[in-house]
């Protein structure tokens, strides 16, 4: 293996569910799957010291991604990193949020992911790593404020063999895979499947994988509280959620690269105590009350959202904190940070602008327990700041700052003469 080399694979492993399985994304939605449009996979993404494997499901819990770990790298399961694309047209995914997950369907999901794993470890091959990126895709839009323009990047590795053949593409970008609405009842990875089938007919031979940014306030263009029906909305189906992911794929394909500046792989975890919103038991139970009012006259898919919170009030165990993971690899000069739950855009510019050279921040990565909004979020209230933590099975929501404590455990993993070769920030 050359100087510039790294042993790199990738694999692919079909979600074996059950038919039908639960839906998760929509609290509105109740009903269970009808079949399935596009196969739901996990994919693994193999660079030798650090594992990325990403499924094609709403979230994971930090339980269900160390089994996974621990299966695949026993002697060092911190090498190992679950993300999800976050898609709203999958399975039930999350013991305990999320609207549960039945047990064999949790095994599914980690024999999937397992199964991945050990496909690109068979497939490792020596490869030189690209990194390019672009902008312009016209996708993502802020959907608490639509007045504040966003333009993420479509962020892109590439890994290409000895004889120039690429065997796979890492493709990030923060948009919530929410094209399709509630009233959907087909399995589908949403607009991801278009952004990969772009990839890999554009690049024969190349396996692409897609990891979800920092997606927590940015969607397509639609207020959060439009999944609270389920009422079809015509501009939210299948033909939009292809051509979106095409778009999004034509942008990879002809992203610009360079070549990363060595081979080598550096991995550093962290663990963050958060603090949780204090709830008082008597707010609570006002809530319920004036819950049970409104669903009496409530539409249908309305009065499933507040049986949800309902449910939430009545099986809530109060706690003041919670523990989530963050991890920073290093790709040669590359920093890719990885980054717990939901986490909002803004986040993603302070990390980047934080830490010292080029710079890709993912969420949805090793636990999903809800929104991370930024401190100055909170004033402005909506769903993702007061209404989300119960459909996450959380006892409240993240406490101001929380978001603020997660970049700056990032920095400090990257606080080391040694990082990327460089001085900290």
């Amino acid at each position: 293996m050359g100087p510039h080399e790294l042993a790199v694979g990738v694999g692919v492993a079909e979600l074996e569910l059950p038919d039908p399985v639960r839906m998760v994304g929509y609290a509105a939605r109740t009903e269970p799957s009808t079949g399935t449009h596009d196969p739901l996979t996990a994919r693994a993404l193999d660079l030798t010291d650090a594992v990325l494997v990403v499924l094609d499901v709403c979230g994971l819990t930090a339980a269900t991604c160390r089994r996974v770990a621990e299966q695949v790298r026993p002697d060092d399961p911190g090498a190992v990193h679950l993300l999800t694309t976050h898609t709203h047209a999958g399975p039930e995914c999350t013991p305990g949020r999320l609207g549960g997950c039945r047990p064999e369907v949790e095994q599914a999901l980690v024999e999937a992911a397992v199964t991945a794993c050990r496909r690109a470890a068979a497939a490792r091959v020596p490869c030189t790593l690209h990194r390019g990126s672009a902008r312009g895709a016209g996708v993502a839009r802020n959907r608490r404020h639509p007045d504040r323009e966003v333009d993420p990047p479509v962020d892109v590795l590439r890994c290409t063999d000895a004889d120039g053949r690429v065997r796979a593409v890492l493709v990030g970008y923060a948009c919530h895979p929410v094209v399709l609405d509630a009233s959907n009842r087909q399995l589908s990875a949403d607009f991801v499947h278009g952004l990969r089938t772009e990839v890999e007919e554009a690049l024969p031979g190349a396996v692409a994988v897609f990891a979800t940014g920092c997606a927590g306030d940015l969607n397509d263009g639609h207020p959060a509280e439009a999944s609270y029906t389920t009422e079809p909305d015509p501009a939210r189906g299948f033909a939009a959620a292809e051509e979106i992911g095409r778009r999004l794929g034509r942008l990879a394909v002809a992203a610009p690269t360079r070549p990363l500046s060595s081979p080598v792989v550096t991995v550093r975890r962290g663990e963050v105590e958060l603090e949780l919103q204090q709830l008082e038991d008597a707010a609570v139970s006002a809530d319920v009350e004036r819950w049970r009012r409104r669903a009496r006259q409530a539409p249908a898919g309305e009065r499933a959202l507040l049986a949800s919170w309902i449910d939430w009030a009545e099986h809530r165990v109060p706690a003041d904190r919670y523990t989530v993971p963050v991890a920073l690899l290093g790709l040669g000069d590359l920093s890719l940070a990885l980054l717990p739950g939901e986490p909002f855009w803004r986040t993603a510019e302070e990390l980047t602008a934080a830490l010292p050279g080029d710079v890709v921040v993912l969420g949805y990565a090793d636990d999903c327990p809800g929104y991370l909004p930024t401190r100055e979020e909170y004033q402005h209230g909506g769903y993702e700041v007061a209404d989300a933590h119960r459909y996450y099975g959380m006892p409240a929501p993240f406490a101001p700052g929380s978001a603020e404590r997660l970049v700056a455990s990032v920095v400090s993993l990257a606080a080391s003469p040694t990082w990327l070769g460089t001085a900290p920030p």
